[in-house]
């Protein structure tokens, strides 16, 4: 009888046992799945494209007789590659250059810039850029001064670019990957400021 009683004690405890780790087995499981649906839910959220535009000159002194030579830098910020159409346009909602004087107005001049582009032919990659992670892309900006400022002085410069391409144009006309198009959607982007400044 007391043999009896032990053996079925024994199995009990081990049933318990094994009952024990299923559980602890389980919350292992789960612990794990929720960590590496975080790191996944995290990847997403960082890989993001991120673009930045930096733009400088290599005279900081010009005369009303000389054209302004700017350089362009888009520098890829993000985690993955970025195509870039390379026809930037000029005006608002394009490359738009802005100009304010010595009391922080922003200059008019009678010349407008309105230059907007035609969009990418089908299944032509070559009319984007790919910048990839962490590597930029260098274009020029070049203008008479006389359609810029009024006369001489210093100024503060910036640009704004905005894509020329909708995402919807481009789901529905290119062959390319859309989530790495640089588009309309993805908003503006606004360069550093660099002074000038403008003699006779």
């Amino acid at each position: 009888m007391g043999r009896l009683w032990w053996l079925r004690r024994c199995c009990e405890n081990k049933a318990r046992i094994e009952m024990f780790e299923a559980r602890i087995s389980r919350k292992i499981v789960i612990a794990l799945l929720l960590v590496c649906a975080s790191v996944v839910y995290s990847q997403k959220r960082t890989s993001k494209p991120k673009l930045a535009l930096i733009i400088s000159t290599e005279k900081p002194s010009i005369s009303m007789s000389e054209g302004l030579h700017l350089e362009l830098e888009f520098v890829n910020d993000g985690s993955g590659p970025i195509l870039l159409y390379r026809e930037l346009g000029a005006g608002v909602g394009r490359t738009n250059l802005r100009i304010f004087d010595d009391h922080g107005k922003e200059v008019m001049t009678i010349f407008l810039a309105d230059e907007l582009p035609p969009p990418p032919p089908p299944h032509r990659k070559e009319s984007f850029v790919e910048i990839k992670r962490n590597e930029s892309y260098r274009t020029k900006l070049e203008d008479s001064l006389k359609n810029i400022v009024n006369g001489p002085g210093t100024y503060e410069m910036v640009i704004e670019y905005t894509s020329t391409i909708s995402e919807g144009w481009a789901r529905r006309y290119l062959s390319l990957p859309v989530e790495r198009i640089w588009t309309r959607e993805r908003g503006m982007i606004v360069s550093n400021h660099i002074r000038i400044t403008v003699t006779n």
